[in-house]
């Protein structure tokens, strides 16, 4: 009987050491797919020079000779959004752990996130449909790439609230390293600063760098370093 429930025991522990490396893996995960997103989906690699000050012909014509790179993206797009969701319950789930949690703060970083994982919805559904114009009206075409272009301005707003939401969780006392805290709280301040200064573009790609740092502080050791909230 005693050998039995020693063989549960170590069963149940390595399930549990399973549960606290998805966190960390789905968040890197997401780095890899919405990173491979970004350079495959950049239309200054596959056409230099588009904007939306180019023509609609020009740019319907760029978009219908790379059809399938378009496709591509919004596939590896759709891919980070179910790993991005993951990886935001498990954040959630560490930051209500600790000796004082803030439920505000840990849901204003989850519910954030998920709004940055329905921008990205949308900007992969822009993608397939800018992927699938041929033949179509080109001012429809420039419409669709003028929306993809600047939908990561719209991305920066939630971004600011996921990562000052969990600064502010952490460094109140939830269960992740207090330098995880004043990370993202200074990481919410640039992509403010990115925002104002009209590069909310680069905010993307800042977001995408803070989920990597997030996923390290997710890591079993950095958790299991804080105290958990008494039942």
């Amino acid at each position: 009987m005693e050998t039995g429930a020693l063989q549960v025991r170590r069963q149940l522990a390595e399930r549990a050491q399973l549960a606290a490396l998805l966190g960390p893996l789905s968040g890197l995960g997401y780095v890899a797919f919405a990173a491979s997103a970004a350079v495959v989906g950049d239309p200054n690699r596959f056409a230099p020079g588009i904007g939306p000050h180019r023509s609609a012909e020009d740019i319907a014509a760029a978009l219908r000779a790379n059809e399938q790179t378009i496709r591509m993206s919004a596939y590896l797009m759709l891919a980070s959004v179910v790993l991005l969701l993951v990886f935001l319950a498990c954040l959630r789930e560490a930051l209500r752990r600790g000796e004082r949690p803030s439920e505000v703060a840990a849901s204003l970083a989850y519910g954030a996130g998920l709004v940055v994982a329905a921008l990205s919805l949308v900007g992969a559904s822009i993608a397939v449909a800018a992927s699938e114009l041929q033949a179509g009206d080109p001012l429809v075409g420039k419409t669709l790439f003028a929306y993809g272009w600047d939908y990561f301005t719209v991305l920066a707003a939630p971004a600011i609230a996921a990562a000052g939401g969990a600064g502010i969780a952490t460094i109140g006392g939830a269960g992740l390293p207090h330098w995880f805290g004043w990370f993202s709280t200074g990481a919410a301040a640039l992509l403010v600063g990115l925002l104002v200064g009209r590069t909310a573009g680069l905010g993307a790609m800042a977001f995408v760098g803070w989920t990597a740092v997030a996923s390290i502080a997710l890591l079993p050791w950095w958790t299991h370093a804080r105290p958990s909230r008494p039942d």
